[in-house]
């Protein structure tokens, strides 16, 4: 599908996933779609995503996802696999250049784990860890995830705290020599799991401090967070160092972005922008069955990973002309990069809207400055002397996008820049040239001269372009 017709069939600013399909043609039931360009995130579909449009074998799976564009997998259910094939998954995605999210070593919503000194339970933890360094020589994945556990209601927090932070260094000290990093996931007590000890990032965060080993580190799952405590960007901005994955899901409903409350045009934008080349694992659901709900995965990816949408959100803030917004989004190229530069007729645009886009800043914090304003002229122009009708046309029109001026200012500017007197010889001389072109009786402007002005607008702009650069913070 043509990133131009999916601009313009997309409402402006709409990040909502109702009708996002229905807007967005590009594939029907019957395609497989392909998409030639690579997402810049490691966004990391799990196997079954798209077992409508791939079929069932994992490898075709893995094939698939990578023909749309993604550079890692996922599978939570790694570690129960196989050898074989988990040896065949890693070659697989050795082959296509693929990275491998965090398996689940060891999540047990139901036992109070690391929160006690319970010999038994610190036995079957190393005997987890071990069993992890044997997947992890078969697949070469980097990371594994884990959750403390259930909390105990007849322990001290503190010391529930001081127990997590010895058990995590215990286990990082048997899978660190090999390279293995083990991820702890923070979810959701409200929706999801209550009960559970490890909720926050902040708690996290303390944990990976008090823990200190290089292997001891924290998956954003997005999705519990938003339930949990919101703060989405500053939290990932102060936990920064040891984030080493992310979980995605868009809330309410856990299903793909676009399809709930929150803003990952602005998240993914935030975590690019921080380099950030780790994967996102697409931990959540469908918004709708079978292959059509396949489909709006992808769509959804490709207009949350878009960066282009931030600046169409800005434009949608009336601060532009709905023309303006065309002209920009038929230069924009798909994943696009800033800055970027922009050609436009002039005829599309006020200088007061482009003045009003340079600095706009919205609720989410993103602001758009517009830089290298430059006016090109046609090749002509150079050529013409000063008193010539069509450069006396630009520079007076050029006032009129700057400000708006009754018509006899716009005359005495004329009279002025064209250092012509304002007697009858400026009306005999050059508004009789002016309009000439137009067709418009002498008299007849001379007397109603606002009835003809957009007339000077359009004739003058039509041949004058404008180029800027966009850049969005």
């Amino acid at each position: 599908m043509e990133r131009r017709n999916f601009l313009k069939q997309s409402a402006w600013g709409a990040l909502a996933a109702t009708g996002l399909s229905a807007a967005l043609p590009g594939f029907t039931a019957e395609q497989k779609p392909s998409n030639a360009a690579t997402f810049k995130l490691k966004y990391a579909p799990g196997f079954g995503m798209f077992k409508e449009l791939a079929g069932d074998n994992p490898i075709d799976q893995i094939r698939f996802i990578h023909d749309q564009g993604f550079r890692a997998i996922f599978d939570n259910g790694l570690m129960n696999k196989e050898p074989a094939l988990q040896e065949k998954i890693a070659n697989e995605l050795a082959k296509l250049g693929m990275d491998l999210g965090p398996f689940v070593l060891y999540a047990d919503f139901k036992t109070r784990s690391m929160v006690t000194r319970d010999p038994d339970i610190m036995e079957m933890l190393r005997g987890k860890m071990k069993e992890a360094l044997e997947v992890q020589k078969r697949t070469n994945a980097p990371t594994a995830l884990v959750v403390p556990g259930r909390y105990d209601e007849k322990l001290a927090w503190d010391y529930q705290t001081a127990n997590v932070i010895d058990t995590m260094r215990m286990c990082c000290d048997i899978v660190g020599p090999s390279g293995l990093t083990l991820v702890m996931e923070p979810l959701n007590a409200h929706t999801d799991h209550p009960g559970l000890f490890l909720t926050t990032i902040p708690q996290s965060y303390m944990i990976c401090k008090a823990v200190n080993h290089p292997s001891c580190k924290i998956v954003d799952d997005i999705y519990h967070q938003q339930i949990t405590e919101g703060n989405i960007i500053p939290n990932i901005d102060m936990a920064w160092d040891y984030i080493s994955a992310f979980h995605l899901g868009d809330n309410p409903g856990r299903k793909e972005p676009t399809t709930g409350e929150i803003n990952y045009l602005n998240i993914f934008r935030h975590i690019h922008g921080k380099g950030y080349d780790g994967v996102l694992c697409m931990e959540h659901g469908k918004s709708k069955p079978g292959k059509e709900g396949e489909l709006a995965v992808l769509e959804a990816y490709k207009f949350a990973s878009d960066l282009s949408q931030i600046l169409r959100m800005r434009l949608n803030g009336g601060c532009c002309e709905s023309a303006l917004h065309d002209s920009v989004t038929d230069n924009l190229q798909n994943h696009v990069d800033t800055p970027f530069q922009i050609h436009i007729p002039i005829s599309t645009c006020r200088q007061r809207h482009l003045q009003s886009l340079d600095g706009h800043r919205n609720t989410d914090g993103c602001q758009v400055k517009v830089i290298n304003l430059e006016f090109i002229l046609p090749d002509t122009f150079d050529q013409y002397p000063f008193d010539h009708p069509d450069f006396i046309l630009f520079i007076a029109t050029f006032d009129i996008l700057n400000e708006s001026y009754s018509c006899d200012i716009i005359f005495q500017r004329i009279v002025k820049i064209g250092k012509v007197p304002e007697s009858g010889n400026f009306s005999k001389q050059i508004v009789p040239q002016l309009i000439h072109r137009i067709g418009i009786p002498v008299d007849n402007f001379i007397q109603f001269p606002g009835q003809y002005l957009h007339l000077f607008h359009n004739h003058c702009l039509e041949k004058v372009f404008l180029t800027f650069k966009i850049v969005i913070e």
